[in-house]
């Protein structure tokens, strides 16, 4: 804010020093019809070209009627422009100068109280030109200010999407024995996801103090139901991504700490999650059989559904039912010009689909190629069904 209002208080003197200029230059006229421009004599009446007084000469007539120029003014224009030249030039100092009295402000937006005496607050900016951010997370005690994180978005703790509880509001979400802060962020306008940020409120030996303890990709806690603690679901960041068509589940990962706190993927809990209760079929491939039933007699393919099932069958490491469902013959393969249309009159766009059983075992092998759980993933296929 005080950048522009330097920038026009700049532009504004300039001009003013330029039309200072100009009537300098512009000068005036005597109010005789013709005088020297020398000594300023009125020649009015006269012919002659050689001024009686001073004896300036001229075989032109229009020196005889030259504006007499100001140059006192003149040079007062060029003095206003060339100072304000300069302290353009020095805006910078000036502005961090004058910074204090014209600073963004900071509304709070959310505010909890956390165990120590200490505040957590989330504030937002009224000027998102001088913060670059529009929201920042604040952690203060008696002392003062003991962390700061700024980004985009930000939002105390996790909720679970079944239960609608919230987590990580200074309780030990990592079983470590100190209590913790999650904030889910979104560090700028352009990432493509959320990340949790854990933040430990004190270290082991109990001395309070802030540590990032692990950026994990989204997801949220649960808690075990025979208490033998908590878990990270996390949401799959790659290989729902991969078809050129939505799909509506959303395939998760179970995480669990290790003996450094770091996150890394339950095989068994991942590969034992329940099904989506709309894919829980008695073999999968009752809803490949459901959806040729739905083209043949409403002209709708359900392939959102069946990537749905394939996508959940992969991240519980089912990778050859997955691929074997892949490979059967499904909805539109038989017709595919009629089923891209069907999928265009839909999307509103033209989409990469492509039904063919070779193109779709492709497209998934690079999915689980390219995923940052692939060896999880591997690892769970080779377990014992549940």
């Amino acid at each position: 804010m005080f950048e522009q209002i330097a920038d026009y208080i700049h532009i504004g003197i300039a001009c003013s020093g330029l039309l200072i200029i100009w009537l300098g230059w512009r000068g005036h006229r005597t109010g005789a019809a013709r005088w020297c421009p020398a000594c300023r004599a009125d020649l009015s009446g006269m012919e002659t070209r050689t001024c009686p007084e001073c004896g300036f000469s001229s075989p032109h007539e229009k020196d005889f009627h030259l504006p007499l120029r100001r140059w006192g003014i003149l040079l007062s224009g060029l003095l206003i422009v060339a100072t304000t030249s300069v302290l353009s030039i020095q805006q910078d100092d000036a502005i961090r100068s004058f910074r204090p009295l014209f600073a963004a402000s900071w509304a709070i937006e959310e505010r909890i109280d956390l165990p120590g005496g200490w505040t957590a607050t989330i504030e937002r900016s009224n000027d998102l030109r001088a913060t670059g951010v529009d929201r920042r997370v604040r952690i203060t005690d008696a002392t003062g200010l003991r962390y700061e994180w700024a980004g985009w978005f930000v939002r105390f703790g996790t909720e679970d999407p079944a239960t609608g509880v919230r987590i990580g509001l200074g309780n030990d979400v990592d079983r470590d024995g100190t209590p913790d802060l999650v904030l889910e962020t979104n560090g700028s306008i352009d990432d493509e996801g959320w990340r949790v940020r854990i933040l430990s409120l004190a270290t082991r030996s109990g001395i309070r103090r802030i540590d990032t303890k692990r950026i994990l990709p989204a997801g949220w806690f649960v808690e075990l139901e025979n208490g033998g603690g908590r878990r990270f679901v996390e949401t799959d960041p790659l290989v729902r991504g991969h078809w050129g068509l939505p799909t509506a589940d959303i395939a998760t990962f179970v995480l669990i700490p290790d003996r450094d706190l770091d996150w890394q993927v339950d095989l068994v809990a991942t590969r034992n999650q329940p099904m989506p209760a709309r894919l829980d079929r008695a073999r999968p491939e009752a809803m490949l059989e459901e959806a040729g039933r739905s083209w043949a007699e409403d002209g709708e393919p359900m392939l959102g559904g069946l990537l749905d099932l394939v996508i959940n069958l992969a991240v519980r490491g089912r990778i050859e039912e997955a691929r074997r469902l892949l490979s059967l013959p499904w909805p539109g393969d038989d017709s595919p010009e009629r089923l891209l249309e069907h999928l265009r009159s839909t999307t509103g766009e033209s989409p990469s689909y492509h039904p063919d059983p070779i193109w779709r075992r492709t497209t998934f092998d690079a999915a689980i190629e390219g995923s940052p759980r692939r060896s999880a993933i591997q690892s769970m296929s080779t377990l014992s069904p549940p």
